[in-house]
């Protein structure tokens, strides 16, 4: 993974990590558990595979304190191709992310010009059930209507300790 700014705004810039960042990414991730079990898990398959197809996105604070790094968004990309009925091959992203503040993710998808909204298929993982307004919103707008009909499903992650697996 290379290092690049993809956008910026009044939030900072969205950088695709490299290995050490994704390294420093999941120290940070470690002390937020549960919470953010499901970037946490991302994270940890994307530093055990050699797997070009995963990307991880972040935002710094801008308000770092104290000697360790401090982020205000991490959003994991996954990618599979898949060959539908008509022999056509199709792009299906899982999507996993974490922030401090739900409305600065919908800046931050439509910063990522990884995805083609408009025909590629998106699993998001979500921390709660429904998606946040501004979320619902940018698929709605993502999928306007006379477009082939797309669907939102929630895919929830839960967290169980090890010694009660």
């Amino acid at each position: 993974m290379k290092q690049q700014s993809q956008a910026t705004n009044d939030d900072g810039f969205l950088t695709l990590g490299t290995r050490k960042c994704v390294f420093r990414l999941l120290s940070f991730l470690d002390s937020r558990l549960p919470e953010c079990s499901a970037i946490h898990s991302f994270i940890c398959a994307a530093l055990l595979t050699a797997n070009p197809s995963y990307h991880v996105y972040f935002r710094r604070a801008s308000s770092a304190s104290g000697e360790e790094e401090n982020y205000s968004l991490i959003i994991g990309l996954g990618v599979e191709c898949f060959l539908q009925p008509n022999q056509q091959t199709k792009e299906c992203w899982t999507v996993t992310a974490w922030t401090d503040d739900d409305e600065k993710l919908v800046s931050a998808y439509e910063a990522i010009n990884m995805i083609d909204w408009n025909t590629d298929s998106v699993i998001m993982h979500y921390k709660f059930h429904a998606p946040h307004p501004a979320i619902d919103n940018l698929v709605k707008n993502k999928h306007e209507e006379g477009k082939d009909k797309k669907f939102c499903y929630p895919c929830d992650q839960y967290f169980m300790p090890v010694k009660d697996a």
